[in-house]
């Protein structure tokens, strides 16, 4: 599970560009409780990666990934930083009651959107467009750079989204980021 943050501004030549920030959520349920299975078996220094603040390993709860884990990150770093949430995006495949948890404790107004190509066709086009002119700004963030690494883009007759060839490339954060 991923959390994205976008943030457009406008820069000193008057052009319109995102800065992008994500958050993952580590799950250990499947890996032994190990985070160094769970790091070799994705390609990812999971342990680097929290020490710099960009995921929260879930050690606890018997390594699922908790609604609780998920709320408190976004409304600790809306709080922190003053935003004022536009849109709460995200994907209804298995969610489970997060999202109803979200909105009971937040009243933020969600929108769901669908992982199909006929949903995810313009907000990708638009974001490797924005990518391939520099207009989407990162941090040197491990997670979300494999994750664009292992995004490979899917075309279908209805549209274009992006997808991964093998289920331990991890390209949660980058579907995040498309979503928002």
């Amino acid at each position: 599970t991923a959390v994205a943050f976008v943030f457009p501004y406008v820069d000193d030549e008057g052009t319109t560009k995102f800065y992008v920030k994500q958050h993952s959520f580590v799950p250990l349920a499947r890996s032994q409780m190990n985070l160094d299975i769970k790091s070799g078996k994705d390609g990812i220094d999971y342990a680097a990666a929290e020490r710099l603040g960009y995921c929260d390993v879930m050690r606890e709860g018997r390594g699922y990934i908790s609604d609780t884990a998920v709320y408190d990150y976004i409304k600790n770093f809306v709080d922190k930083n003053d935003l004022q949430i536009k849109f709460v995006c995200y994907d209804p495949w298995d969610h489970s009651n997060m999202v109803r948890y979200i909105v009971e404790k937040s009243g933020w107004t969600m929108l769901e959107v669908r992982q199909q190509p006929s949903q995810l066709d313009a907000p990708t086009r638009f974001f490797r467009e924005q990518m391939d002119e520099g207009n989407i700004k990162y941090d040197d963030d491990p997670i979300l750079q494999w994750s664009a690494k292992n995004a490979i883009l899917k075309v279908k007759s209805v549209g274009i989204k992006i997808d991964k060839d093998a289920a331990t490339q991890k390209i949660d954060c980058m579907d995040a980021i498309i979503d928002a």
